[in-house]
Order: C-alpha cells, then structure tokens, then sequence
C-alpha cells in the first residue's frame, strides 16, 4: 500500500497557458503549434522535424518542485535536460513497455521560483513528439494510506456484437491504467488542499498530475474525481480518492 504520492494542481502549474518557443531543432510540423506543449490536452502532442530540439516555457513566476515530460514517444533511456530556471534531468523509462507505449518519466527539484525553463532533446530515433510538458508545485500526502490503494489495467479494445472473425484485430496504441483508489487519513489542511486540487480542475477541463508511487518514474495525467469524506475527530478526516488517467499513446 502506497505511504504517500505526489500532486500538482492544475492552478499551481507553471507551465500551464505558458509561452512556448523552440531555441534549437528543426522547426515543428506547420499542422502543429507549439502552444500544445502547455495547453492541457495531453493527447493533442506537438510533432517536430527531427529527434534534436530545445522548448523555451515562460509564464509569471511561480514555484517548481516537479516536472514531468507527457505522452511522448522519447526513447527508452533518453534523457531531457532541464536548465534556464533551474538544473535538473529527467530519463525516460527503460525499458519501454511491451505495448510500446511509454510511461511519463519525472524528476523533484528543489522547489524554486522560475519565470523560464529549458527541455534541451538531442538524438530521438524518430521526430520528436510530445503531448504535454508539465512543471508545477509539487505536493505530498504522507499519512498512511487506510484499507484501500485500489490498481489495475485500463483496456481500449474496442468491441464488436457481429461476427468480424475475418477481419485482423485492430490495436488502437492506446494504454493506461484503471482509475487510482484510495483512502487517506488527512488533516483539515491537508483536506482544503485535496478540495482546491479537485475545484482548480475546472470541471475537467484541465488536467492535474499525480505520482501514486514516489518511487517509481510514473508521473500520471488525468483527472481527481470528486473527493468523498468524513470527520474522524476534530482535526483529521478519512478521504476517498478516485484519480483517473488520460490514455496514453503510441504515437
């Protein structure tokens, strides 16, 4: 059962509604606009012209402790380095999972102030192709989780009530996971802050970042679900949790 997660709420984001402009690489697609680095439809992703570039993100200063490169198509290992505001660098997951469709990799930082921020990218095997770059406040629940860290596999296959036995399955390159369930006991700051998360969403129009398990280097996309909750004495509350993610794709 998971100790704790990190979270980014949509309205302490950094990089959300920022001003994007490409310093190095080739020029991006012309079907494509950079401002779909930072416009909080992940699965709407910003293609380039070779696997080599340099993204600029600016927007009013605000605090970063965490980033995270989203539904991309980085090879497994590949390394974006983060520089401008601040150092950092951030690998992609190796391996790349069977189904080819790659897992968001993320890095902490000290929290730091920043108006500006650098991704530098050299050498992708294929022109690069990413849905989301997201920097932002980063958040901690650290009570023990209570009875319920529910997981499980998302499935996109698409059904069909006729006999198609003659024709080859059709694999859509879509992955995720069932929606993130859990429990937390939670102080009353802690809860004004999970109600802020869930309201900063503006009624799912823009994402919110988890990382259920600090641990590992899966940082999710999606949606907080309204949370449910009730007293447990003067000062602390039992929480339910529900986080669904956006599918992720082979791109």
């Amino acid at each position: 059962m998971a100790q704790s997660f990190y979270y980014v709420r949509a309205d302490e984001m950094f990089s959300l509604s920022g001003t994007v402009t490409q310093t190095a690489g080739g020029a991006i697609d012309s079907d494509y606009s950079l401002s779909w680095l930072v416009d909080a439809r992940p699965q709407r992703p910003v293609l380039g012209s070779s696997g080599t570039a340099t993204y600029r993100i600016t927007n009013t200063s605000a605090e970063v402790g965490i980033i995270a490169v989203c539904h991309h198509n980085l090879d497994a290992g590949k390394v974006v380095t983060v520089s401008n505001g601040l150092s950092a660098t951030i690998t992609a997951n190796t391996p790349t999972p069977p189904n080819g469709v790659p897992l968001n990799p993320f890095t902490t930082v000290t929290p730091t102030s920043v108006t500006a921020l650098d991704f530098a990218i050299s050498g992708n095997s294929a022109n690069l192709r990413i849905g989301e770059i997201i920097a932002g406040k980063r958040r901690t629940l650290t009570l023990p989780t209570m009875k319920s860290d529910k997981r499980g596999i998302a499935t996109y296959v698409r059904k069909v009530d006729v006999d198609l036995s003659s024709v080859p399955p059709y694999d859509d390159g879509r992955s995720g996971r069932d929606p993130w369930k859990g429990s937390l006991l939670l102080t009353t700051s802690e809860l004004d802050n999970v109600i802020a998360w869930y309201e900063s969403q503006r009624n799912g129009t823009r994402p919110s970042l988890i990382v259920p398990n600090t641990s590992v280097n899966d940082a999710w996309v999606g949606f907080l679900q309204a949370p449910d909750y009730e007293p447990l004495g003067p000062t602390f509350w039992r929480v339910s949790l529900t986080f669904v993610e956006e599918p992720r794709s082979r791109w």
